[in-house]
């Protein structure tokens, strides 16, 4: 299944919307011309409509859309499932990785980007906003669902009732090698909170010390940027000019043809491996020492932000640190974005003279290309 999902191919069966193609190995999983049009039906009317999942089910049941021959109705869980399945788009999440795959999308990624954004403003799953780590914060290890939350009281002997809320894979029908990915809500926070506390200084002196090298680093980054940028404007301009004169003996008639034309071809090569580099050195990005410090402070007090947060607040620390959350039977797993990767990994080298911390890794991802 890996292997499959890792060649991009597709690690499952085709999703409703597309059928299996068996001898076709270059395309396996085409779009059904039966099923398809009901998909692009369903994220038009949810991106577009502001309907709930009932009254898009009434829509579609309206206007003659069925699931299958033996369930004519859509589900909540199935329209969840469709909307937020990058499937569509043609991607394949596995493992909690995304992969290109080969398939032909069949729904256009702004309709569905906009499908996103109305299932993050909408606890469908739940309905309820007392469950903040649930709408799509978090996606199941193994077959990248949402994990939805899930609130359960049980009543004790002594007549009261004692309440827990627990987290679980959406996935309805997962298959055989599929665990059960169901979490406590304090063991999710926990494991969220202890990944945010990775990206912490351990000292008050060792972050005004980072912050400090930061701010050198930034101004030694713009240094260099601007001095490698001089010096291929200043190769540019020559090998145009060692051009220029080769016309210029060419037309005076003390170069033939072959000479001429070997020499020219040459430096034209030259002049564009000049202008790729260019290309590749860019812009350096105003005020990036700033933005960098920014972000590092950010990192310093996202675990303690993260304390007490609501479900909005909890969203955006979460989605401004990282890419991805997989959540398996045993394990959170965070990829977090650039510079906080860096920060988690541990900036400090083991050089023997007490260890450097390399602030520039936190700048380059600050470069604008």
């Amino acid at each position: 299944m890996a292997s499959r999902a890792a060649a991009m191919a597709s690690p499952t069966n085709a999703p409703f919307g597309y059928r299996n193609v068996k001898d076709a190995p270059d395309e396996p999983i085409q779009p059904d011309p039966k099923t398809a049009p009901t998909v692009v039906r369903i994220f038009s009317l949810y991106a577009t409509s502001g309907m709930t999942f009932k009254t898009l089910a009434d829509t579609l049941e309206r206007e003659g859309h069925a699931y299958s021959a033996t369930q004519m109705r859509f589900t909540r869980t199935t329209l969840s499932y469709i909307l937020s399945n990058r499937f569509y788009i043609g991607e394949i999440v596995w493992h909690g990785s995304t992969y290109q795959g080969k398939h032909q999308p069949i729904v256009n990624r702004a309709t569905f980007e906009a499908c996103q954004r109305v299932l993050k403003g909408r606890n469908h799953r739940t309905g309820s906003p007392n469950l903040p780590l649930s709408g799509g914060l978090f996606r199941c290890a193994y077959c990248g669902q949402s994990l939805t939350g899930e609130r359960i009281r049980r009543r004790l002997a002594d007549g009261s009732v004692r309440e827990h809320v627990y987290y679980r894979c959406a996935n309805n029908n997962p298959g055989p090698d599929h665990p059960v990915v169901r979490w406590k809500e304090q063991d999710l926070d926990a494991a969220v909170a202890k990944e945010l506390e990775a990206l912490r200084m351990p000292s008050d002196e060792a972050s005004a010390w980072f912050r400090n090298a930061l701010a050198e680093a930034a101004g030694d980054v713009v240094e260099c940027h601007q001095h490698q940028r001089r010096e291929l404007l200043e190769r540019q301009a020559e090998l145009k000019g060692k051009h220029g004169r080769l016309l210029e003996a060419y037309l005076a008639g003390d170069l033939d043809v072959a000479a001429f034309r070997t020499k020219s071809t040459e430096l034209q090569g030259q002049v564009k491996d000049a202008e790729e580099a260019l290309g590749r050195c860019g812009d350096i990005l105003p005020g990036r020492g700033d933005i960098a410090s920014k972000a590092f402070d950010l990192s310093q007090k996202a675990a303690e932000r993260w304390h007490g947060s609501n479900n909005g607040e909890k969203r955006e620390i979460l989605e401004a640190l990282s890419l991805n959350r997989a959540v398996s039977d045993v394990s959170l797993v965070v990829t977090k974005r650039k510079p906080f990767a860096v920060l988690a990994k541990g900036l400090v080298s083991d050089d023997g003279r007490g260890g450097r911390i390399r602030t520039v890794d936190l700048l380059h991802p600050m470069q604008a290309r």
